[in-house]
């Protein structure tokens, strides 16, 4: 943990932000200018405060803990969405839409444990098992962390036998990430806004079904 490093002040300093720019928000346009500013604020303090980031092996393809659930706030699963629209031809995006209705179907009623037993990756992921919208990922993927893949790929294996190893993991970079996703809540409340989660599966599928349906 990095010394000299106010959470709370941290935390407070996004909420205090986020509520301003949510304040007047009308559309998912607003919402993913308040993301955007979160997400900056929160990696210019990771690069700026954590001290063994060298330790960290997670990196492009590495893909071994994208099988776990991601709770999303509705601005990033909206930053998300609007990403794919940019980036991704009709096709593309057509294809894309239709790998998240299939997890969403496969993975609907399974607990977290359950979709790791049955590897069920994230929709988002290439063919080579890099993340697709990694600029744009939500906080709760940007704090995980480990130092060693390997001990990642055997805890995900082992797990539904309930001998999984521990999996060491940079806590500040967890912390200031999960810390950030509870202050854009905490702004989303302020600003009268729902601020329910939802697994990040879901609430994509729920915004392509809005948006393109």
């Amino acid at each position: 943990m990095s010394d000299g490093f106010d959470f709370n002040t941290f935390g407070m300093e996004i909420e205090r932000t986020a509520t301003a720019l949510l304040g007047d928000a009308q559309s998912d346009d607003e919402l993913i200018q308040a993301c955007r500013v979160v997400q900056e604020m929160a990696e210019t303090a990771l690069v700026r405060f954590r001290g063994d980031a060298t330790l960290i092996a997670c990196g492009p393809g590495c893909a071994h803990c994208c099988v776990v659930y991601v709770a999303v706030l509705r601005p990033e699963a909206a930053t998300i969405v609007a990403y794919l629209e940019r980036k991704l031809s009709a096709s593309e995006f057509l294809a894309l839409q239709q790998k998240v209705d299939a997890l969403y179907a496969a993975i609907r009623w399974l607990d977290e444990e359950e979709r790791i037993r049955w590897r069920q990756p994230c929709a988002l992921l290439d063919e080579d098992g890099t993340c697709s919208v990694y600029p744009v990922r939500p906080l709760l993927c940007r704090g995980m962390t480990s130092i060693d893949p390997e001990t990642c790929r055997q805890a995900i294996e082992l797990l539904p036998l309930g001998d999984a190893p521990p999996v060491t993991v940079n806590l500040f970079q967890s912390f200031l990430f999960n810390q950030a996703f509870i202050a854009l809540a905490r702004a989303m409340e302020n600003a009268g806004l729902e601020n329910r989660s939802m697994e990040m599966t879901a609430a994509i599928k729920a915004l392509l079904d809005e948006r393109h349906h």
